[in-house]
């Protein structure tokens, strides 16, 4: 069997701010998080595209190091170009963005369809999750249909999957699509993750969120430098060395890789 992950974002997005399709559609956001990014530019140490391009460089190579999947796609031009050359149906499909950090599997044996895990992330001040680290032992379920991340999923396709997935553009996929994958599907359910994710400053979802909650301040360039240095603080401080998650397996596990992104969030600042 072919292990296969995407890693999601339009290829070289980081030499024209063009992470995903539909990102310059919402006009009004987009103008605030180019203020954003043009005060990040100017205030801190690293440019943020080149910042992104770092935090991807070391999830990659963590994703390598895992020496996991036989395949590792690496934008969503080479996850269509795939799906568009093989009709092979005997994979596990795998998806998760530039900067989140993979876990690997505890169980050898995965079930044919769609294998779903429980959602483990970080989010240092809180701003979309609850603050600190969370696992969520259950899934999340709004009107009666489950809400997926991709980097809680993975895919052993039968032939109607197969072509779903490709129906869907998987390539060019939200989180919210998996949903109506699960819906149609259904799903197996593993109680531990299979990835950590990391709710980052660069975050356009975390941008987004302050944009839609009228925090938009950040675009003066001290109060975007105060905000790093919280945020930096609580990363370092308030999770990855705080007693309280010291036997924590997960954050015991990835301890090199998060030292690694601490280290480049403290170069933004120092």
């Amino acid at each position: 069997m072919e292990k296969i992950c995407h890693i999601r974002g339009n290829k070289d997005y980081w030499n024209c701010l063009d992470v995903y399709p539909r990102f310059k559609s919402k006009k009004k956001f987009y103008r605030f998080f180019l203020a954003v990014k043009e005060s990040w530019d100017e205030a801190l140490n690293i440019p943020y595209l080149e910042f992104r391009k770092k935090i991807r460089d070391i999830v990659i190579r963590h994703m390598q190091e895992a020496n996991y999947f036989t395949t590792i796609l690496q934008d969503n031009q080479e996850c269509k170009r795939y799906f568009s050359n093989n009709t092979k149906k005997n994979i596990l499909f795998y998806q998760q963005d530039d900067d989140d950090l993979f876990l690997g599997l505890r169980y050898k044996k995965l079930y044919n369809g769609v294998n779903v895990f429980q959602y483990s992330c970080i989010d240092p001040l809180g701003i979309r999750r609850k603050k600190g680290f969370h696992i969520h032992k259950n899934l999340r379920v709004v009107n009666n249909r489950t809400r997926i991340q991709s980097n809680q999923c993975l895919f052993i396709p039968d032939e109607i999957l197969h072509k779903d997935i490709i129906n869907l553009n998987i390539w060019d996929s939200d989180h919210t699509d998996y949903d109506a994958l699960t819906s149609k599907h259904g799903y197996f359910f593993y109680k531990h993750p299979i990835s950590l994710q990391i709710y980052h400053l660069h975050s356009i979802s975390l941008w987004k969120s302050l944009f839609n909650n009228g925090q938009t301040e950040y675009t003066n360039t001290n109060i975007l430098k105060n905000y790093v240095f919280q945020y930096v603080e609580q990363l370092e401080e308030g999770i990855i060395n705080n007693p309280k998650y010291k036997n924590q397996v997960i954050l015991l596990h990835l301890k090199n890789s998060l030292q690694e992104i601490i280290n480049l969030y403290k170069q933004l600042i120092n």
